[in-house]
């Protein structure tokens, strides 16, 4: 058996909250140690929470490679692309 399995934790959460405080510009260059008030992040107020995380494609339409593609180099993987403007709320 391979080492692919289900995975039960806050990854994907972790992972966006990083990215959403990794990129910013400093408003108040004045202070020494920035709070969030002097950093704009731009990305806090994105919706990059929509990002497909790995349990949707493990579970979703889009799982439709052969387990051989793990031992085969010259296996052709098969993609989708998920449209996410119209996903709403």
């Amino acid at each position: 058996m391979n080492d692919i399995s289900y995975k039960d934790d806050n990854t994907s959460l972790e992972n966006l909250t990083i990215a959403a405080h990794s990129c910013g510009t400093r408003i108040n260059r004045d202070v020494t140690r920035p709070s969030n008030e002097d950093v704009y992040l731009p990305l806090k107020e994105a919706k990059i929470d929509w990002v497909v995380t790995e349990g949707a494609i493990k579970q979703g339409a889009s799982n439709v490679n052969s387990t051989d593609m793990l031992k085969d180099i010259n296996y052709r993987v098969t993609t989708q692309r998920i449209a996410t403007a119209d996903i709403g709320m």
